[in-house]
């Protein structure tokens, strides 16, 4: 928790933000626009909002270095010499690394990275910067607002994280979220300060399996993972079995290896076939964002962030669809799969592309009755993606992977009329449930 003290920010570790603490770094420390700072043991290169990396004439003595150095030392309370040459340590808004001159041989070397509590992107921003277009802009407001499932992929520096930190806004206050990461980088709470929110860090005392499995306990609507590494993948995906929504981020070059990416990531733990199929019944999206360096006219250059790809999974009759939606940062088709037309019609959003109004989503009625049809799996095919055939898994018997309590519902409609099922309902309920019933028909 940061605290002020004296005009200064301070943290739990001790380390001050001031510019008593960090000497000539402060500089960069305080200036927002700057996200990296990296000393190499002899030069200093920063790093700005828009990604683009420059190198600084700064210079540090080497008394500076090795008084800061024991300064971050003593505030972990961690030796730093030839036989423990790696010294990190975070606040807040840090994280700050340091490896030794004995195996950097460059000389001593400083990280810091910065992870503000705050959303640097913007709607008009994005449009102006041709980060991606207006229909892909609402098409990712509407799969929050209609609780889909969504991994953010790309390169590592590419801007996965502020991508997901920017569209999980959209998220309704009073469904829950919990938010799983080591390092602080989702800071949801700071950005949502209204919003039901609780924070898990993960450490020596909590893994990441750990954590998932306490966040189910913990009444979650959504649970946001910042990075999916390793056989964590797999707790995730049980979380999202159970109507859990959620966001992730990996890292990947194509959303169409997502699936081999995160099969990859379970190891030997599962069957690799059962694992792929629950894939691609669980995770709703991959959403790519590239970066690329653009040159102009007149002969400057910049980095262009922008979302490239975006493709909708979903598993049908035992086949596995990637349907791709984007590519190259362009629309391929404004039809979109009907499955996920179905999704979007029961959250009451008949034309996820074009809303009705360009006002906020959260003005956007957000149904409440929709705990079914988290489980709902697509059953119409696009064309428009590839198709990979896998082996049918033995199912309940409706026409999509399923929790228990959506199996009853499914068996009670189908034994009963659809109007009579839904006649005591309340108008926007039996909406919801008539969507249901169509889609088991």
């Amino acid at each position: 928790m940061i605290e002020v003290k004296n005009g200064l920010l301070a943290n739990n570790l001790g380390i001050d933000e001031s510019e008593d603490y960090f000497g000539p770094l402060y500089r960069f420390v305080r200036d927002d626009d700057i996200t990296d700072v990296d000393f190499n043991g002899t030069d200093l290169w920063l790093t700005n909002s828009k990604n683009e990396r420059y190198h600084s004439d700064a210079k540090f003595s080497d008394e500076f270095i090795e008084q800061f150095t024991k300064r971050v030392a003593n505030a972990v309370s961690k030796p730093f010499h030839k036989q423990q040459p790696i010294l990190e340590a975070e606040t807040e808004r840090l994280r700050i690394t340091i490896v030794h001159e004995s195996v950097a041989i460059s000389g001593r070397s400083i990280c810091i990275r910065k992870s503000l509590p705050y959303v640097r992107m913007t709607e008009a921003g994005m449009l102006r910067d041709k980060y991606c277009s207006k229909e892909i802009l609402n098409l990712l407001k509407s799969c929050i607002i209609s609780k889909q499932n969504i991994v953010f992929c790309g390169e590592p520096g590419a801007g996965k994280t502020e991508c997901a930190k920017f569209f999980s806004q959209y998220i309704p206050a009073n469904e829950r979220v919990i938010t799983i990461e080591d390092n602080p980088e989702w800071h949801y709470k700071d950005i949502n300060p209204q919003k039901d929110c609780v924070e898990l860090k993960v450490g020596p005392q909590m893994d990441y399996t750990t954590a998932i499995k306490t966040c189910l306990r913990l009444n979650p609507k959504w649970m946001m993972l910042s990075e999916s590494r390793s056989t964590e993948i797999l707790k995730l995906l049980e979380g999202f079995s159970t109507g859990v929504k959620g966001i992730t981020t990996l890292h990947a070059n194509d959303v169409r290896t997502v699936p081999d990416r995160m099969v990859n990531m379970g190891g030997q733990a599962r069957n690799e076939s059962r694992m792929e199929n629950d894939i691609y019944s669980f995770i709703d999206l991959a959403v790519l964002i590239r970066r690329k360096e653009v040159m102009e006219e007149n002969g400057e250059s910049h980095i262009r962030r922008y979302i490239d790809q975006l493709c909708y999974f979903e598993r049908e009759n035992g086949t596995n669809l990637c349907h791709m939606i984007v590519e190259d940062g362009r629309v391929l088709t404004t039809t979109l799969p009907k499955g996920l037309l179905r999704k979007f019609e029961y959250a009451g959003l008949p034309d996820p592309m074009q809303p009705d109004s360009d006002s906020d989503f959260s003005s956007f009625e957000i149904p409440q009755t929709d705990t079914f049809s988290s489980d709902i799996a697509a059953s119409d095919a696009c064309t428009t993606g590839a198709c990979l055939s896998e082996p049918a898994r033995e199912e309940p018997d409706i026409p999509f992977p399923a929790s228990d309590q959506t199996v009853a519902l499914y068996q009670k409609m189908r034994s009963e009329e659809q109007g009579g099922f839904v006649s005591f309902l309340p108008p926007r309920t039996k909406g919801t449930y008539r969507g249901l019933a169509r889609g088991f028909a």
